[in-house]
């Protein structure tokens, strides 16, 4: 039977010491990768952020401005998606705490119904240990009770496009600047730090804009990866070799990604919602050619099996532009990626 008590209540780490406490308790668990670990430190985050509250996390999210600092702070010894997969894995394990008790159960089964509500989850789950349901069993019943987007014909109007119209393109957004000069200090870098992210979020949003209004062929491709930040980061690059790169932070946001009909499909192997060589080979099934990326401990990792190979990105984009190539069947302008392969190969 698996212990439970990483689940209890712990006292907080005073603020002042509570970051660079937490960076060295997850430096001496970089290496976990079991169920029991990852939900260990889960909590060590809530615990140092959040006060011990999962509502904390669950209420601000990837956007809150604790998460963020951790996540972007230079000293960070795991991956974003392990920081992130930690909090989603925690989350679960604290609203359904009989699993931690399943050694049926393994962490391939946690993740893939991360996309569900609480209730369809703790079903699923139950039935997954009561039948000992293999993986490919589960994710087909979480495939099945996953909401389908409503068949209107014609896709949703995504959140920026109503942020920019109703809310910033109106005369009135900025009124009242002047009063900002009476905020008390806390209030004012909570709202500072909103600044710097908003700055940031539209800095994309204006190259996207610009690249969509110019007429530069542009060939497109769907980025499946759990870290924004990464992948606003390969977006950016790849744009200047003639690519225009739609995210999707989740392999369920990808699925309905697919009716931009992107020309090929670039998916992390880790995901939080599910195995990215099973999308891979759903997405591929469809039509839809896709590639793999990772990290050298990628196949380490306990919630990943797959022979497919797996182009390694972390000493850069070069390995994943000569895969782009060769799969789309676009040389794009500049550098001949092809040419540039058959030669280093000699």
């Amino acid at each position: 039977m698996r212990a439970t008590g990483i689940l209890a209540s712990t006292p907080v780490t005073p603020r002042a010491d509570a970051l660079e406490q937490l960076l060295g308790d997850l430096g001496r668990s970089k290496n976990a990768g079991h169920l029991e670990a990852l939900v260990a430190i889960g909590k060590s985050i809530v615990d140092a952020l959040f006060g011990g509250d999962p509502n904390g996390w669950r209420n601000g999210g990837r956007r809150d401005p604790n998460y963020l600092r951790l996540e972007r702070h230079p000293n960070l010894p795991i991956s974003h998606t392990k920081l992130y997969l930690s909090l989603r894995v925690y989350e679960l394990c604290n609203q359904h705490s009989f699993v931690l008790d399943c050694p049926q159960l393994t962490l391939t089964h946690i993740v893939s119904v991360l996309p569900l509500q609480p209730e369809d989850q703790r079903r699923l789950l139950t039935q997954a240990s009561a039948e000992r349901w293999t993986i490919r069993r589960l994710q087909r019943e979480v495939a099945r009770a996953s909401t389908q987007a409503p068949r209107t014909g014609r896709p949703r109007t995504p959140p920026v496009v109503k942020t920019l119209r109703r809310t910033l393109a109106t005369d009135d957004a900025f009124d009242g600047a002047d009063a900002l000069l009476g905020l008390a200090p806390p209030t004012a870098r909570e709202l500072l730090d909103a600044c710097t992210r908003i700055e940031q979020e539209l800095a994309v949003v204006r190259r996207n804009l610009e690249a969509a209004a110019s007429n530069r062929p542009m060939t497109r491709i769907l980025l499946v990866h759990p870290s924004r930040p990464y992948g606003l980061r390969v977006q950016r690059e790849l744009r200047a070799h003639g690519y225009s790169t739609c995210l999707a932070n989740s392999c369920s946001e990808a699925r309905t990604r697919t009716a931009l009909q992107p020309a090929c499909a670039v998916i992390d192997v880790v995901q939080t919602d599910g195995d990215g060589s099973a999308l891979a080979q759903e997405l591929e099934s469809y039509g839809l050619p896709c590639i793999l990326i990772g990290t050298p401990d990628t196949q380490n990792f306990s919630g990943v099996a797959t022979e497919t190979p797996i182009v390694e990105t972390v000493s850069g984009l070069l390995p994943l532009r000569v895969a782009l190539a060769k799969t789309v069947g676009v040389d794009p302008p500049g550098r001949s990626l092809l040419r540039y392969q058959a030669s280093d190969s000699k």
